[in-house]
């Protein structure tokens, strides 16, 4: 039994090692318990997920640290983050409530949810923790959320973002 579970340990190591120069972006905890996503093998600590990416076939639902680690766009994400700033309303074609959350490993997000397809968030404050799911745009200051709605064409996949146990959508 000891030493099927260390070819297993074995056999998983070399699988990120391979799947890291392949592509993919493995998640790596530190001895001092920080999580690092990277293209490349974990050099200290171990590996713990494994998530290939492709800019044509990505998976249909990832966290937005694996999509901004992988440098992915036009993706559906799930997560939940802190509101760390409420910002004014953009009226630049559709109405979007605009605000940025930080996320647990200290990635922070944009988050644009269009009010004129889903209710407002009126109580929203700053210090808030607020669910989400939708599509993500990567840029460099850590991405943009929106698709935070349900599609009234049925054609996109429908959104949402969850706070005090209400879904807007």
């Amino acid at each position: 039994m000891k030493y099927l579970k260390y070819l297993f340990v074995l056999f998983y190591l070399y699988s990120a090692l391979v799947a890291a120069e392949q592509g993919a972006i493995v998640k790596c905890v530190q001895p001092d318990g920080t999580v690092v996503y990277t293209n490349k093998k974990c050099e200290y600590g171990k590996a713990l997920e494994i998530q290939r990416h492709s800019h044509y076939a990505a998976p249909t639902t990832i966290t937005a640290e694996f999509a901004f680690a992988s440098q992915q766009s036009h993706v559906e994400i799930t997560g939940q983050g802190t509101v760390i700033k409420i910002l004014h309303d953009d009226n630049n074609g559709g109405m979007h409530q605009k605000f940025i959350i930080k996320l647990s490993n200290g990635q922070t997000l944009l988050v644009a949810h269009n009010i004129d397809l889903a209710p407002r968030i009126d109580s929203l404050r700053e210090g808030d923790l607020i669910q989400f799911y939708g599509e993500y745009l990567w840029n460099e200051k850590g991405g943009l959320l929106h698709w935070t709605h349900h599609d009234p064409k049925r054609v996109h996949e429908a959104g949402w973002l969850k706070f005090n146990d209400r879904v807007y959508e």
